[in-house]
């Protein structure tokens, strides 16, 4: 079943809404805008767009590839970084090449992989299916952007190299966004596996989507799974592309964007992918990490995009809630190492912004019993670990988003 979520953004029209970087940098109007970024999706051509031109353009094509500009542009093109996957990719290829939907290209971006010998070992076999991309080593938000630039396609469909989709993915996707003319951005379900204690849960089970889909729930905790995500290109192009300043929640930050400027969102609530977890993986970043990247993502937004009041209220909330989250752990981790003054410094700024009685007992231990404190605060982190590992506690229960 297809649920479709706010906000309304109406079909592309000269009234579309201009991304933060036109804001900062005017120049030609919003008409004008929007038939370059519709220039770039007809011709397919690797340029730059107007909202994206401080961005490098050092990406080579490879000598091989089935790429030409002659041909008549597929429907869908398929993006797959790939950055120390070799041992993964053909499982996702496979999955993309085994789709009941036909019309589609695809981009893989070897995004100065370590291992970049193995994989192009293992890329030999689909050299004449695919266009392969190869940069030095700019993140997962350069990667991406190079493959959109060079797309042909109408829709934008994000596989990472150790992921993979169910046949009917596509199908089902581009059905959703065929079918609503107003639809800009589909997301679906997944199957988590792997090195998780969520592994055999679906991506919905562990974090269940946030409604509506808009500014304020992305915000607040909604999250958007990107290796699921179909999108209309000429979108991307409008809100200036992902970040490449950006190496976590950089699929928020877009999602900020393009919501913030009315981007309306579909939730396809089928199974159609399969997640895999990996230890050195991203998606394995600590709750501090993600918080900082949140943190990051939001002064940033507060400065570039021109807020309403009420959209502008919820950013300052979450901010605040933000940095009270992160000198808690700080003051948690000063704590854990025996700096009982520090800890109670941080804890105490945590205190002063969001006063809890848990937290009021344990700056009351620190003053009078700070060794004794230290003991049950471990003991307790133990306890928390033991639940989780046995399923009692939901990794989902983690301060940050997921990628």
């Amino acid at each position: 079943m297809v649920d479709v979520l706010e906000d309304h953004w109406p079909h592309p029209s000269p009234a579309w809404p201009p991304s933060a970087e036109y804001h900062a940098h005017p120049g030609p109007n919003q008409t004008a805008l929007r038939l370059i970024s519709h220039f770039l999706i007809v011709t397919g051509r690797q340029v730059k767009a107007v909202s994206d031109l401080n961005t490098p353009m050092d990406t080579n094509i490879s000598s091989y590839s089935n790429d030409s500009r002659t041909l008549e542009a597929p429907a869908v093109s398929v993006i797959i970084p790939a950055y120390n996957t070799s041992a993964y990719i053909s499982e996702a290829l496979d999955s993309v090449f085994t789709q009941t939907f036909r019309d589609f290209e695809v981009i893989v971006i070897n995004d100065g992989s370590p291992d970049t010998d193995k994989l192009e070992k293992v890329l030999e076999p689909y050299r004449e299916r695919i266009v392969y991309l190869k940069q030095e080593n700019r993140g997962p938000s350069a990667a991406r952007n190079a493959g959109i630039r060079r797309a042909r396609g109408e829709y934008i469909a994000f596989l990472d190299s150790d992921d993979s989709w169910l046949p009917q993915y596509l199908s089902e996707q581009i059905k959703s966004l065929a079918n609503s003319a107003d639809v800009n951005m589909v997301y679906s379900d997944a199957m988590l596996f792997g090195d998780s204690p969520l592994s055999g849960k679906s991506y919905f089970q562990a974090y269940p989507p946030k409604r509506p889909v808009n500014f304020e729930s992305l915000l607040t905790g909604g999250s958007v799974f990107l290796h699921c995500v179909v999108v209309r290109k000429w979108v991307l192009f409008g809100v200036g592309l992902f970040d490449e300043n950006l190496r976590l929640l950089e699929d928020k930050d877009l999602w900020l964007r393009i919501a913030h400027h009315g981007g309306r969102i579909a939730c396809n609530e089928e199974v159609l992918a399969r997640r895999r977890y990996r230890p050195r993986s991203l998606s394995h970043a600590t709750n501090r990490e993600m918080a900082k990247a949140k943190l990051r993502i939001m002064r940033k937004l507060e400065v570039s995009l021109n807020l309403p009041s009420d959209k502008r209220s919820t950013l300052e909330r979450e901010i605040e809630q933000t940095q009270t989250y992160l000198e808690l752990e700080q003051g948690k981790s000063l704590l854990l190492t025996g700096d009982f003054d520090s800890a109670s410094s941080a804890l105490r700024k945590a205190n002063a912004n969001c006063p809890t009685v848990k937290l009021q007992l344990v700056l009351l231990g620190l003053h009078i019993a700070p060794q004794l404190t230290r003991f049950m605060v471990k003991l307790w982190q133990r306890v928390l670990c033991s639940a989780q590992n046995v399923g009692m506690v939901s990794s989902g229960e983690r301060f940050a988003d997921p990628k």
